[in-house]
C-alpha cells in the first residue's frame, strides 16, 4: 500500500509539473495587441531576441499597405463585394480576377505603414536573430506579373525593408500546389501562396534544418497568428504573437463609390486610377 501511495504521488507531483509547463506555455503564446512600431511592446519583444529568434513579419497591412484606399482589399466589407460582382459579374471568373487583383498590385503604389518598421527589422538583425517576411502572398505568376515574389522582394528592398539572407532560395516541394506554384524562400521571404503560413513555416524549419529556441511573429491577422502558434506548439518551440493593428489607424478612408469607378477603370482598361488621380479627374469634369 504504502508503493502503490508514493506511486500515485509521483504521478500526481509530474502532473501537476506537466500542467504548470503547459499553462507558462500557453501564457507565452497569448496574442498581444499593439498598434505602433514606437510601442512598450515592440521594445519588449526587441529584448527578449537573441542569436536563436527567429523574428517573421507579414508584409501587407503590417509593414506596408497602399494610400488609396481600394488598392487594400482587405478593406473591402462582404456588402462590398457583393455589390462589385454585380456591377462585374466577369470578376466571379477567377482568370478576369487574377487579372485584376494583379494589376492593383502591380501598380497600385506601396508605402511603409510607419517609417519606424524598417527600423525594428534591423534592430532585430543587430541582435543577431534570424529576420524573415512570412506573407500570404503568391510565390511565382499570378495574372498580368510573371513573378509576384521577384516583384515584391524589389518593392520592399526600395522601401528599406532588407530581411536576413542567412538561408538560400528554397522551393517547399512537400506542400501542395496552388495556381501550378509551390510556396517558396526568396530573398528573405516565405511567400506561403495563399496556404496555412503555420504549414509554410514548418516545411521551412524542416528543410532548412533549422530550430530556433523562439520565435517572434508580427502579423495584422490573428487567424494567421493561431495558425503560426499551433505549429509552434507542435514543434515545441516558445513563440510570441504580436498583433499589429496600425495599419487601419492609418489608412485612406474607404469610400465605396469612389471605388467601384477605381476598379471601373481597372476593368475596362486594365488601369489603375489612384485616389489623387481620381480626385483630379473628378475636379476636371
Amino acid at each position: 500500500m504504502k508503493i502503490l501511495h508514493i506511486l500515485l504521488m509521483l504521478v500526481m507531483c509530474f502532473s501537476g509539473i506537466a500542467c504548470a509547463v503547459k499553462r507558462s506555455h500557453r501564457k507565452k503564446s497569448k496574442i498581444i495587441q499593439f498598434s505602433s512600431y514606437n510601442d512598450a511592446e515592440v521594445a519588449s519583444a526587441v529584448a527578449k531576441a537573441d542569436g536563436q529568434t527567429l523574428v517573421l513579419f507579414d508584409v501587407d497591412d503590417t509593414l506596408i499597405h497602399s494610400p488609396d484606399a481600394a488598392a487594400n482589399p482587405a478593406q473591402y466589407s462582404p456588402w462590398f463585394r457583393i455589390k462589385l460582382f454585380f456591377r462585374f459579374p466577369q470578376l466571379l471568373f477567377e482568370r478576369p480576377r487574377d487579372e485584376c487583383v494583379s494589376a492593383i498590385f502591380a501598380q497600385a503604389q506601396r508605402e511603409l505603414i510607419e517609417q519606424e518598421a524598417a527600423q525594428v527589422v534591423e534592430t532585430f538583425k543587430a541582435a543577431d536573430s534570424k529576420v524573415l517576411g512570412l506573407t500570404a502572398s503568391w510565390s511565382g505568376k499570378y495574372g498580368s506579373i510573371d513573378d509576384a515574389a521577384l516583384m515584391r522582394t524589389d518593392m520592399l528592398k526600395a522601401l528599406g525593408i532588407n530581411f536576413s539572407d542567412s538561408f538560400q532560395d528554397q522551393w517547399f516541394t512537400k506542400l501542395p500546389k496552388h495556381k501550378n506554384v509551390y510556396p517558396r524562400l526568396h530573398s528573405g521571404i516565405l511567400f506561403a501562396n495563399r496556404q496555412n503560413k503555420g504549414n509554410v513555416l514548418v516545411s521551412f524549419l524542416d528543410q532548412a534544418s533549422y530550430s530556433p529556441s523562439r520565435i517572434i511573429v508580427f502579423d495584422d491577422n490573428k487567424k494567421e497568428l493561431r495558425k503560426i502558434r499551433r505549429a509552434c506548439r507542435k514543434r515545441n518551440v516558445e513563440c510570441h504573437l504580436y498583433n499589429y493593428r496600425g495599419a487601419k489607424l492609418r489608412s485612406t478612408p474607404f469610400k465605396s463609390s469612389r471605388a467601384l469607378k477605381q476598379l471601373r477603370c481597372l476593368v475596362r482598361e486594365k488601369r489603375w486610377l489612384s485616389d489623387s488621380e481620381f480626385d483630379q479627374y473628378i475636379e476636371s469634369v
